[in-house]
């Protein structure tokens, strides 16, 4: 009798791909990324900043229209909610538009620097040109939308940046501060969780989430909110210009403390460790 057939061989399991993206993996991500951005010629650079300044007013410009609209109906705090849903229109505009934002270059730049892949003063021209840049474009889109002949604001829109103005401007100096270093952490977070996204839509989750918090918070960001302030100022008209020129600065410098040091640092030291475990520095 012929002996038994042999039991088929059985294929070996093969363990599932991991879905996430190691922290190491960013880390590179962002110093080539950082890379990339301290290499570009200045005069792209402040262009592409100019070009941020205007995206991200947009988003600002929906959520206070629909703020002015919806306050008196369901109240300031619940239309403040809803509104805060439009913020990150601008914010997606400037990333998919690739262009370039002050607040958002605290993170992949930085890295690079820490690196060598570029110096510090390529570093500190990146953010010169960003913040001039933005704020040009900022300023331009605030005159335009205040301009009271023009009519381009309804004014529902008017009165909640008039609102906004005289809230924000009233603040004291070191709210205006820790306000904008929690901005600058979430922005800068947000950078970090771009890059670990896979796909478009992973990556639109990523920009939603911490900008709505901006807005929603009433964080101060000096690019968007700056836009916001202004366009109050200009609006309100009852000498609010030089609050407006002591809230710009620590703003901007709140900004810069929450990215650097809150964000870029902590991650630096994540990646760093994680990838020398991996034995995987770049």
């Amino acid at each position: 009798m012929a002996s038994a057939a042999a039991a088929p061989s059985r294929a070996p399991v093969e363990s599932e791909p991991p879905t996430g993206v190691e922290a190491d993996e960013i880390f590179r991500s962002s110093i080539t990324t950082g890379g990339k951005r301290l290499s570009h010629p200045s005069t792209l650079t402040l262009i592409k900043a100019v070009v941020a300044g205007f995206y991200v007013t947009f988003g600002a410009l929906a959520a206070l229209t629909l703020y002015g609209y919806m306050k008196p109906g369901i109240g300031k705090d619940a239309a403040w909610a809803l509104a805060s849903v439009l913020y990150p229109l601008g914010f997606l505009f400037v990333i998919f538009g690739r262009s370039e934002l002050y607040t958002e270059n605290f993170l992949a730049p930085v890295h690079a620097v820490w690196y060598r892949r570029s110096g510090g003063a390529a570093l500190a021209k990146l953010w010169a040109l960003t913040l001039v840049g933005n704020l040009l474009g900022v300023a331009v889109m605030a005159l335009l939308w205040s301009a009271e002949p023009l009519h381009l604001m309804p004014e529902p829109a008017r009165a909640a940046f008039s609102e906004r103005a005289v809230e924000d401007l009233a603040r004291p100096a070191l709210a205006v501060f820790v306000g904008g270093a929690f901005a600058g952490m979430l922005i800068n977070f947000m950078s970090w969780l771009i890059m670990s996204g896979r796909s478009p839509l992973t990556k639109v989750a990523f920009i939603l989430g911490p900008t709505f918090l901006v807005m929603l918070l009433r964080l101060n960001h000096s690019i968007s909110g700056g836009f916001e302030v202004l366009t109050g100022v200009l609006i309100n008209g009852s000498g609010l210009d030089s609050l407006f020129l002591k809230w710009l600065p620590l703003a901007i410098l709140g900004n810069a403390v929450g990215g650097l040091l809150l964000v870029a640092g902590f991650y630096y030291a994540e990646g760093k460790a994680e990838a020398r475990h991996r034995g995987a520095l770049p």
